[in-house]
């Protein structure tokens, strides 16, 4: 079994989540992300050929969770470590 060491709290994580709150974000990519999102659900209405290759859209989550990779970024640094238990 993995012997696994947290490399933050819930505390710090809820943190973390809360400065989601800070980082900004420009409009024009927000307008980018619904646009990106929207044109794989109605390729036509972009003059995009994309239909020939896409089955589905994206789902609505989608343009959640690229806005949220701004968080991600911001916490690029934290990295999950082995323990030394673990051999690592």
């Amino acid at each position: 079994m993995l012997d696994i060491e947290p490399v933050l709290t819930l505390e710090q994580l809820v943190e973390l989540r809360t400065e989601l709150e800070n980082v900004f974000i420009d409009e024009k990519v927000e307008r980018y992300i619904l646009r990106l999102v929207d044109g794989t659900r109605n390729p036509g209405k972009y003059k995009s050929e994309l239909s020939r290759y896409l089955r589905f859209g994206a789902s609505p989550r989608a343009s959640i969770y690229l806005n949220e990779s701004r968080f991600r970024e911001s916490c690029h640094s934290l990295t999950l470590r082995p323990s030394s238990a673990a051999g690592g």
